[in-house]
């Protein structure tokens, strides 16, 4: 387990220097819990967090003194605030999650409450077949997140590297040793799990098709293919730069730059999350960058429209894609869930199942009406106000559409 904890807690040790020409200030005031008092060589640091795993700015505290931040930032990115107080070197109290919009303008948090850490703030995430589980430790208690639900663990006896089991879900077990484990949810053992790569190291693809081209980023390594034959080579995966507006990858020995901007882009049959340019030979090659599912996957959605007609009044339709091609959701009477495809063709649902649950017949009608409504989806895209639009049918008319609350 120390392996999976040590790759976490290392991240942000090893991030390029902030590149930046021009920035914006983030502040506030780090609020410990009523009746804390810290030792005087408590450490205080606060991180504002970019993609790909980057730092874009970073502030240390004295702890004898208020704990107040100020940093500076590039302009026109988004990124999320994580602090984090340790005592002899062991994390104590942390935030995260509080998240800030891209922009030019100065941001102040204001006062931000810490809270004590728990197992899940240093989680790893393990990769078992199509399924992933958040796994942390801390000491001897551990916690796992599967599908949804949270598991309390506790560390038991193990012969050889470290086996935790459910506190009340006893047929819940994780094993870890070096970097992999095993995971067994109530009673039946998933495929053995590895870890997913760090933020800095995971898989990113960026392309264009006016010329053809392509850069992918995996692991320690990078792949260039300009698609006219001059240029196709593999080299050690560059740093990554943030600057105002956009992530750089340098690639010298290629002679190329990679710019990652993000927002929406439309380079083919799906949307993807960021605007990319390759730039080679003294031009720069328009395209579009990272994985469409990466506009899918999050929090919930909540469904607005079912085919032209709305939804029931008072009723909540909803629908959230989980990493590995999981999806569930509530047709506003009973709760469904199933698989989805995500290809470079387009957007499917496999057969849904759903609970039993008997409803008046306005909801059960509508339920008819979204399940059909998914049997139909070829595609997806993001309309201009940010809503999830579900294309198919004979005519690839809108079927669902749905906004984040």
């Amino acid at each position: 387990m120390r392996g999976f904890l040590f790759a976490v807690l290392c991240l942000g040790l090893a991030l390029p220097a902030l590149a930046q020409t021009s920035g914006r200030r983030l502040s506030g005031a780090l609020v410990l819990p009523a009746g804390v008092t810290l030792a005087p060589d408590a450490g205080v640091t606060v991180r504002a967090e970019g993609a790909f795993g980057t730092t874009l700015g970073e502030a240390a505290m004295d702890a004898r003194a208020p704990l107040v931040f100020d940093m500076e930032v590039p302009r026109d990115l988004a990124g999320r605030l994580v602090a984090e107080i340790t005592v002899a070197g062991v994390p104590r109290w942390i935030m995260s999650g509080v998240s800030f919009a891209a922009g030019a303008g100065e941001v102040d948090f204001g006062a931000v409450p810490l809270r004590e850490v728990a197992p899940l703030d240093y989680a790893t995430t393990l990769v078992c077949g199509d399924r992933r589980v958040r796994f942390g430790a801390l000491g001897d208690a551990a916690a796992a997140r599967i599908d949804g639900r949270e598991i309390a663990l506790a560390r038991a006896v193990s012969a050889s590297g470290a086996r935790y089991v459910g506190v009340e879900d006893a047929g819940v077990e994780v094993f870890t040793k070096g970097h992999w484990a095993i995971v067994t949810l109530d009673g039946e053992q998933l495929p053995q799990c590895v870890a997913a790569p760090p933020p800095g190291e995971a898989r990113y693809a960026a392309s264009g098709t006016a010329p053809g081209w392509s850069v992918v980023l995996e692991g320690e390594v990078a792949r260039l293919d300009t698609g006219d034959g001059i240029r196709h080579q593999t080299f050690e995966r560059p740093r990554v730069w943030p600057v105002p507006g956009a992530y750089r990858f340098d690639m010298p020995g290629a002679d190329a730059r990679l710019t990652v901007r993000p927002g929406l882009c439309r380079d083919g049959a799906l949307p993807r999350p960021d605007r990319a340019g390759l730039r080679v030979g003294g031009h720069t090659l328009p395209g579009c960058g990272g994985d469409p599912a990466g506009l899918l996957t999050g929090p919930e959605w909540r469904i607005e429209d079912v085919g032209g007609a709305g939804i029931v009044d008072g009723s909540t339709v909803t629908i959230v894609f989980e990493e590995g091609g999981r999806v569930a959701g509530s047709t506003g009477c009973n709760r469904y869930f199933g698989r989805y495809d995500l290809t470079a063709a387009g957007l499917g649902f496999g057969p849904l199942g759903a609970t039993m649950m008997a409803c008046p017949e306005a909801l059960m009608g509508q339920e008819r009406r979204v399940l059909d409504a998914f049997a139909q989806v070829r595609r997806f895209d993001i309309d201009d106000t940010g809503a999830l639009v579900l294309f198919g049918g004979p005519v690839d008319a809108p079927l669902l559409l749905a906004r984040r609350p």
